[in-house]
């Protein structure tokens, strides 16, 4: 599940929760760094606005492919720029 506003200044943040609900420490670290990555990944295709975004890690997380984590990251990131494009555009 992905959160994303505007950022107000700078280039935009990234956080990540994970629960314990997860796993353990291992688990919850891994599934950590693969969304971390992901949105490394994902800045590029940003458009020229600062997003702040955070991701909650869920279980799936851990054991996905990595090509399936991919393409699911990309979809919900771009569904949550055009919610917040949308909602800055006004009625």
């Amino acid at each position: 599940m992905l959160f994303v506003m505007r950022a107000e200044e700078g280039d935009g943040r990234f956080g990540v929760t994970a629960s314990r609900r997860i796993g353990g420490a291992v688990e919850r670290a891994r599934a950590k760094r693969r969304l971390r990555e992901l949105y490394r990944l994902s800045r590029s295709h940003l458009a020229d606005a600062a997003y702040d975004v955070v991701a909650n890690a869920r279980k799936s997380c851990v054991k996905a492919p990595w090509g399936e984590l991919q393409r699911e990251f990309s979809r919900c990131l771009a569904r949550g720029i055009a919610r917040v494009e949308k909602r800055a555009a006004g009625p």
